[in-house]
């Protein structure tokens, strides 16, 4: 489902996929494809949010932040895409999670069913 929120602390998105890698010398090769929404939720004219791709104990692997300054009554939406390539260092099951918080207005993520650009979350293994 659409994820939205109007809090200034990251929330999970439901979002998340879990890998083992094969070997603890492989990285792991994360894009996140997505499409947010930001609104003024007539209490800013200037929406503001920060999407995050986290490990499973929420350390943060990328970031991206958007603001809009925009009438409080209007929205916009914004599709883009992050990558984060890292090292486990190990072979135990790592979950990856989308996170995001709404600084000021209201942001939503797009989820499959609710438009054509959708949000996406892919992990892949490189062997090194």
């Amino acid at each position: 489902t659409t994820y939205t929120t109007t809090t200034d602390t990251y929330g999970d998105s439901g979002l998340s996929i879990a890998i083992t890698p094969s070997a603890d010398t492989s990285y792991l090769w994360v894009i996140c494809s997505y499409t947010v929404q930001l609104y003024g939720n007539n209490t800013a004219t200037k929406p503001d949010a920060d999407i995050q791709i986290t490990d499973g104990s929420d350390v943060e692997l990328a970031v991206y932040r958007d603001s809009q300054n925009f009438d409080t009554s209007d929205g916009t939406n914004i599709a883009g895409s992050m990558t984060a390539y890292y090292t486990t260092g190990g072979t135990s099951e790592e979950t990856i999670k989308l996170r995001m918080k709404a600084r000021a207005g209201r942001a939503a993520l797009y989820a499959t069913s609710s438009y054509l650009n959708t949000t996406t979350l892919t992990v892949m293994e490189i062997l090194a």
